[in-house]
């Protein structure tokens, strides 16, 4: 697993955390945290993608 999967994974976490305290808690700004983050996680899977030519 290299550096930026690890990071992805971590982001994740974290928005999973931050999201399911907001359910639990009734904070909006929890939710909407852990929805940003997850938004994050998902943009990262673009960054330093390499392209294969034919």
């Amino acid at each position: 697993m290299n550096t930026m999967t690890r990071i992805k994974l971590a982001i994740t976490i974290m928005a999973l955390l931050f999201f399911t305290a907001g359910m639990r808690s009734g904070e909006e700004w929890q939710r909407w945290v852990g929805i940003a983050l997850l938004a994050i996680a998902v943009g990262l899977r673009f960054v330093g993608r390499e392209r294969k030519s034919g």
